[in-house]
């Protein structure tokens, strides 16, 4: 897995570097001096669920496409790219146009309702979109408020030419769908305990993007998504320590 970004040359890059170094290729992360590192803070009630947050993502500016071209072979050899709102949208549009011309499949994650006017309005080429019910409605003009409007919104991804698209609504469960397999509700993992939200969104893209990269079918890709989320949400951990393949295919097992 290799990262490709860029970052303040501060004491909060270093401490990413330490953690992280061991289980992702950084040679394509560059610190620009100057700069603070993108960083998100986030204050919890006492039952777990989020109070206020804060984010500094500024330095995501300098993802100019341009920079993105200098790291065309990290990009060409890649088994799946992933692809976050932080970046400016002519970044997001460049990327998505690499990925289609290489033919190397591409997951969108948006990181904000906000910022879902950096969405390109044509999803060809995208092989996988995945955003919460906010995020959904920014970006669809769609107003879920029943299965029935959920399911419209996932529609509309599709038709705008995702090929795969799931919309989270936390313990409501993910509505989801793909090219030519219909949509449907899946339920949320039950009777969660819930120690920290934060992290549980993140952990269901990576859930999902595991099960496509392995290959799984549709339903256990969403099933993998679903059951690192309730994990993490009972962790005290954002990303929980004791996560790795064969603890989540064996954790996926127990819940069937």
């Amino acid at each position: 897995m290799s990262l490709l970004t860029v970052a303040g040359n501060d004491a909060d890059w270093q401490r990413i570097e330490e953690a992280s170094a061991n289980h992702i290729d950084l040679t394509h992360v560059a610190r620009l001096p100057g700069r603070t590192t993108g960083s998100y803070s986030a204050v919890l009630n006492p039952d777990g669920e989020m109070a206020v947050a804060l984010a500094d993502m500024d330095v995501y500016d300098e993802l100019s496409p341009a920079f993105i071209d200098s790291h065309a072979a990290a990009l060409a050899g890649a088994a799946l790219i992933v692809i976050d709102l932080n970046c400016p949208a002519e970044t997001v549009q460049h990327v998505r146009e690499i990925a289609r011309r290489n033919g190397t499949p591409l997951a969108v994650v948006p990181v904000s309702s906000p910022k879902m006017d950096r969405m390109p309005d044509n999803l060809d080429g995208v092989s996988w979109f995945i955003c919460n019910r906010d995020e959904a409605e920014a970006y669809t003009g769609i107003t879920i408020r029943d299965d029935a409007t959920w399911e419209q919104a996932v529609q509309l991804l599709l038709k705008k030419g995702a090929g795969s698209a799931a919309v989270t609504a936390g313990p409501d469960g993910v509505m989801a769908g793909s090219q030519g397999g219909g949509v449907h509700r899946c339920p949320a993992v039950p009777r969660v305990r819930v120690e920290d939200v934060t992290g549980a969104g993140d952990a269901f893209v990576s859930g999902v993007l595991h099960g496509h990269l392995e290959g799984r079918p549709f339903d256990e890709i969403i099933r993998l998504g679903l059951v690192n989320a309730a994990r993490t949400l009972g962790s005290p951990h954002t990303v929980r320590p004791e996560l790795t393949k064969d603890q989540l295919e064996s954790e996926t097992e127990e819940l069937q």
